[in-house]
């Protein structure tokens, strides 16, 4: 007969074998488990730790390349451009919201080769402003209720058409040591022809009516405009969109058969937002074979790469030569081959 007392010792024996089983194997299952997560984690921590690494270096470097880039800017010009453009009559046409910077290195780089810039022209915001556009209609031959886009295309048509009559004016070629017009620099004296005080009218016209600010001395005495060439500064930008102006003016230029204009965009300042787009002149060259064949072209000109292009492919256009530079679709090269 079995003693109850020695069952229930049994019965106790029993669970505490369970027991102990089970926390002995519960045990061992959580120190695998930890062992596996402490082995990933630290190969975690070591991957970040190399790819932290990686990006300061990889910082490091972009800082000594903008470093690099930004004193090239600076200085590039002055090495490598000096009177590329010696004396040459340059009118600037530009859109709105064009990078500061951009506009700074344009200019320096053009002064540095030697350009005159008679003429700077910022297109303002108002272009796309349709009561600012019919004010000016009917000082173009236009109803007063035409379209916008009747009067932005006709505003660069007409700008062409007074461009291309100064333009007209350059004195024909002589023999070199032969007498004959254009063997001696105006007086500064001289008064400005009659293309030229049409063009500085209708430029005030439009300074006057909000549509433009413009500067320079075109219009005063003693100013030197044979063979202006003619440089439009398209952006990007995406505040308005002055392709409706700039391309009008330079299909209009194109058709006269002589190169005598650059087309040229400088990289965004910031990052688009959503919806947002930007309006460049490049494009709308390079994709229309009618402008394309008589006005060159050059992308990202705020470095120093894209004012060299600028600087160079203007001197080609003087010599009657047109191209297309830079790094973006439709380009030929980088940049032009010296003279």
């Amino acid at each position: 007969m079995i003693n109850i007392r020695y069952h229930v010792y049994s019965l106790v024996a029993v669970f505490l074998a369970l027991a102990i089983g089970v926390a002995a194997g519960s045990t061992v299952v959580q120190r695998s488990v930890v062992d596996n997560l402490k082995s990933t984690q630290g190969r975690i921590e070591q991957n970040l730790d190399d790819l932290e690494a990686q990006n300061a270096a990889l910082q490091e470097r972009t800082a000594a390349l903008e470093g690099r880039a930004g004193s090239l800017a600076e200085e590039g010009p002055g090495t490598f451009l000096t009177d590329e453009l010696l004396d040459v009559p340059v009118m600037v046409i530009r859109s709105p919201g064009l990078s500061g910077d951009a506009l700074d290195r344009v200019r320096g780089a053009l002064k540095v080769a030697g350009a005159q810039t008679v003429s700077d022209v910022e297109l303002k915001t108002a272009i796309a402003d349709p009561d600012a556009l019919a004010a000016v209609a009917a000082d173009l031959d236009l109803p007063a209720d035409a379209p916008p886009e009747q009067v932005q295309a006709a505003i660069g048509e007409q700008l062409a058409g007074l461009i291309e009559a100064v333009h007209a004016e350059r004195p024909p070629t002589v023999t070199p040591g032969a007498p004959g017009p254009g063997t001696e620099p105006p007086t500064t004296d001289a008064p400005p022809s009659p293309a030229v005080r049409d063009l500085a009218d209708f430029l005030r016209l439009l300074d006057d009516a909000g549509l433009a600010s413009v500067r320079g001395s075109l219009g005063d005495a003693g100013v030197d405009t044979q063979q202006m060439e003619v440089v439009t500064l398209g952006g990007l930008t995406p505040d308005v969109d002055a392709t409706v102006v700039l391309k009008p003016l330079l299909e209009a230029l194109a058709a006269e058969g002589q190169p005598m204009a650059l087309a040229a965009d400088a990289a965004l300042d910031q990052p688009l937002g959503d919806g947002e787009e930007a309006y460049g002149v490049v494009a709308a060259v390079r994709g229309d074979g009618r402008i394309r064949d008589q006005v060159s072209t050059v992308d990202h000109v705020g470095d120093f790469v894209g004012v060299s292009a600028l600087v160079l492919g203007l001197a080609a256009v003087v010599d009657g030569q047109v191209g297309h530079f830079g790094v973006d679709e439709g380009s030929d090269s980088l940049l032009p081959p010296r003279r």
